[in-house]
């Protein structure tokens, strides 16, 4: 479990490697906070932010992530837009560096 929490890469390698009835039985709500509290420890300012009406948000502002919307293009994206996707967090990280 400690490897899929290392980067959001590692986690949706994790992820895009399960079969969809896999993924269908994982709750989606905790799987999304598992993946925002790795955002917030990949970024030494993220934080998670609290919108009314909608699902938390990980970030400092205005470069903030949706966990549950990255979660689903994760799980759903081809291989060239998860790897943009993936490259992105990175950079994303790296920037509070």
């Amino acid at each position: 479990m400690a490897r899929i929490a290392e980067s959001v890469s590692s986690f949706g390698d994790f992820i895009r490697a399960q079969n969809a009835e896999v993924r269908e039985s994982i709750p989606e709500t905790g799987a999304a906070v598992f993946l925002g509290n790795i955002l917030v420890h990949s970024r030494a300012d993220a934080e998670w932010l609290i919108f009314e009406g909608e699902f938390p948000s990980v970030g400092p502002i205005p470069h903030c992530y949706e966990p549950l919307h990255l979660l689903r293009f994760i799980a759903e994206s081809g291989e060239p837009e998860y790897d943009a996707a993936a490259q992105s967090t990175r950079t994303w990280a790296a920037a509070s560096a």
